[in-house]
């Protein structure tokens, strides 16, 4: 249990993006599996590809499991409201309660769930914010991603959008593989 957690990316002219997570930032070439972790009442504040457990999750990861992960009464900000206009900070989107990101090759992401928690987002084109997964991208026609017996219920914020799981959904394939059974 990662609890009272703050994390700030701050982007800088040379590298522009700010992946964040509680957990981790970003996860890339190999199989990972994350079980039984809850994110709770933390602050997390970054520019595109945040989530409170992880932020981005690569096109080079083969196989990505996470099950029985919860988030618990957190705040996500991805336009940071302490930063004056003449800062160079631009909002990207790809932000979720959970994950922000996810382009791997196979992915199962299982009895999850996002509580409590307020998204003050903002998106730009083609790049999504949402309370559950910022956004899903399948590259190749062998990609599958499932999303069994998860939630994201009682969440505020600039994006309340509480009925569906991926802010959004994209593939440059002719074919493309989301199994998704929401909880009840």
């Amino acid at each position: 249990t990662f609890s009272n957690a703050y994390v700030l990316c701050t982007p800088t002219e040379s590298s522009p993006n700010g992946y964040a997570g509680v957990l981790c930032s970003y996860a890339q070439p190999s199989d990972y599996t994350v079980r039984n972790v809850t994110v709770k009442n933390s602050s997390l504040y970054g520019i595109n590809k945040m989530g409170c457990l992880i932020g981005f999750i690569t096109l080079d990861a083969n196989k990505f499991t996470c099950s029985n992960c919860h988030v618990k009464d957190c705040y996500i900000e991805n336009n940071r409201s302490d930063l004056d206009s003449t800062d160079k900070f631009e909002e990207q989107g790809e932000v979720g309660g959970l994950i922000g990101y996810i382009a791997c090759k196979s992915g199962l992401i299982e009895n999850c769930s996002v509580t409590g928690t307020e998204i003050n987002g903002k998106t730009s084109t083609a790049r999504h914010v949402n309370h559950f997964i910022g956004d899903i991208v399948l590259s190749y026609s062998d990609r599958t991603i499932s999303i069994n017996g998860c939630s994201a219920t009682g969440n505020t914020g600039s994006k309340s959008n509480q009925h569906h799981l991926a802010g959004g959904i994209y593939t440059t394939s002719t074919t493309m593989y989301i199994i998704v059974k929401e909880k009840g």
